[in-house]
């Protein structure tokens, strides 16, 4: 998508209508959608469009948000940063709609939404990076008890290869082949290399985050590294079970 044809888009809608169009009248008006426009500008697209044109996007009333256009400024929030993003980081980056707004008026739970990234966009491969990076729930209805059990039970830190690219995951679970299992229905090629067990998820976090300092530079994206044959006998070595 290039950024002049949206500008020559809105101005000359801009010109038909006798004033700066909203974004509802933009894309009701021209063969644009959301998406298209937030492959342009990643952040607040339409107002980033309005700036672009020279106009002033309006306080009030200039973008209603549906889920799916939540979803994907989460999704792009979530590229730019490597990482789930904070409700802070969200404020932060001024990215919209504002949490009390997600809650009130959408009904989506902060805690929720990358899950709800997950079940929307698993199987759509423009977000295979994304989804790499965003967590898996292994552990539902958790209560205070379970969770302190879950910190304090047995972890793995574990290898896995994606046959596809070449690229190893270093990471950590309870259940490893579970864990394969989940990243096997997102990408078949995907299958656990090594493993070992630890007494606990904070030792086990403890190694990963110091595996993955080990071999910062050749990080890919996520957890995902690109090793060579040495790297490989290191760790196999390292987390031989």
């Amino acid at each position: 998508m290039d950024k002049e044809v949206l500008i020559k888009a809105y101005k000359e809608l801009k010109l038909k209508l006798g004033k700066e169009p909203s974004s509802k009248e933009f894309y009701k008006n021209t063969e644009f959608t959301y998406h298209d426009v937030s492959k342009v500008f990643p952040i607040n697209p339409y107002s980033s469009l309005v700036k672009e044109c020279g106009d002033s996007p309006k306080v009030f009333g200039t973008e209603k948000y549906d889920t799916d256009q939540i979803l994907i400024n989460y999704g792009k929030l979530v590229r730019k940063l490597q990482k789930a993003p904070t409700s802070a980081e969200w404020k932060f980056y001024d990215m919209k709609p504002n949490i009390s707004s997600l809650k009130r008026n959408h009904r989506i739970v902060w805690s929720e939404l990358s899950q709800l990234f997950r079940d929307k966009f698993i199987s759509d491969s423009t977000w295979f990076d994304v989804i790499e990076i965003l967590p898996v729930k292994e552990v539902k209805d958790t209560n205070e008890n379970e969770l302190i059990n879950l910190v304090e039970s047995e972890c793995f830190v574990y290898l896995m290869l994606d046959k596809r690219n070449g690229l190893y995951k270093i990471g950590i679970s309870s259940e490893p082949k579970y864990r394969e299992k989940t990243l096997q229905s997102e990408q078949p090629k995907v299958g656990l290399v090594a493993k070992k067990k630890y007494i606990n998820r904070k030792i086990a976090g403890a190694i990963e985050k110091a595996l993955h300092n080990v071999y910062h530079h050749k990080h890919q994206r996520g957890e995902w590294f690109r090793l060579d044959e040495e790297d490989l006998n290191e760790l196999k070595h390292t987390l031989a079970d």
